[in-house]
């Protein structure tokens, strides 16, 4: 399943309603079991930007296979961290950053560094690690979220969401997040693809809603 901007601020939007849960319920064993079961039932994946989640694919999965061994590393430390109490997150936080220096050329590794960066909103540690990946090799997602990044710390990204926009049309013009690519771009032809995916019917209510949200609501929900 490829994972759309769209359904991740749903996420997001699903997850602070569901804090109501967490704050009656002691154990962190209960709100996981809870939150893993709701997870599943609205088909969201486990991963890029979905930290909550991230840690447990990497060690509850039995038979995983790994691309390489830094990568199988890195993947524990983020489950670490996940599960890890407030204060010793810090900790696994420098691991990852210590193997980014490890392994320059690991973009999977790096990847996960970017994510927990962003989960911390270490915005700006997190844009530097995204400028990194996509010099490399810039993938439409992580470009459109590079963008995304620089509009948040209040820089001009019109010519950055026009290279993400070429990107998407280069490589998967079919993928949902072609669309808030559109829009954040200011693309002529973004309400034309929006009435044909809400026409689609593969939207939920929250995700149409989503499509109506202002740019600043749009960024500062992902990235409060």
């Amino acid at each position: 399943m490829v994972i759309t901007l769209i359904q991740i601020i749903a996420f997001i939007l699903w997850y602070s309603a569901s804090s109501f849960y967490a704050s009656h319920h002691k154990t962190r064993k209960n709100y996981y079991n809870f939150t893993l079961r709701l997870s599943i039932k609205i088909k969201y994946s486990l991963i890029t930007f979905l930290l909550f989640f991230i840690p447990i694919a990497a060690i509850a999965i039995n038979g995983t296979v790994y691309q390489d061994k830094p990568t199988e590393d890195a993947a524990n430390l983020v489950a670490k961290y996940t599960l890890s109490d407030d204060a010793d997150k810090e900790g696994y936080v420098k691991q990852l950053e210590d193997m980014t220096i490890k392994y320059p050329n690991n973009i999977n590794v790096r990847n996960m560094y970017t994510n927990i960066l962003l989960a911390d909103k270490k915005y700006l540690l997190g844009l530097e690690q995204l400028k990194i990946i996509n010099k490399v090799n810039p993938k439409p997602v992580s470009k459109l979220t590079e963008c995304m990044l620089v509009e948040r710390n209040d820089k001009d990204a019109a010519s950055c969401y026009k290279y993400a926009v070429s990107l998407f049309e280069k490589n998967n013009k079919e993928d949902d997040n072609y669309i808030i690519a559109l829009y954040l771009a200011g693309d002529s032809r973004f309400e034309v693809a929006k009435n044909e995916l809400v026409s689609s019917g593969k939207l939920m209510d929250t995700e149409k809603s989503i499509l109506s949200m202002s740019r600043n609501q749009l960024i500062g929900t992902f990235f409060p």
